[in-house]
């Protein structure tokens, strides 16, 4: 199970279209989302494997989504 919020406020309309704070706090916000998710990851890592699937969640699939974000 993996919740993730996502502010698109500013996300939402063209790039041409929008100034240059707008597209800056876009960044900013998706930049910090995925530092989020990966203190999430790695904080779930820590877990022993009966309670990582209790929670429906795997090991690799951690490790995986680790390696997507960076």
């Amino acid at each position: 199970m993996s919740i993730t919020a996502v502010f698109d406020g500013a996300l939402s309309s063209d790039v041409e279209n929008k100034s240059g704070l707008s597209r800056f706090v876009a960044r900013v916000i998706r930049a910090r989302e995925m530092q989020a998710q990966r203190q999430v990851a790695q904080t779930l890592l820590k877990m022993d494997d009966v309670t990582l699937a209790a929670m429906g969640r795997s090991r690799a699939a951690l490790k995986r989504e680790l390696s997507e974000l960076g």
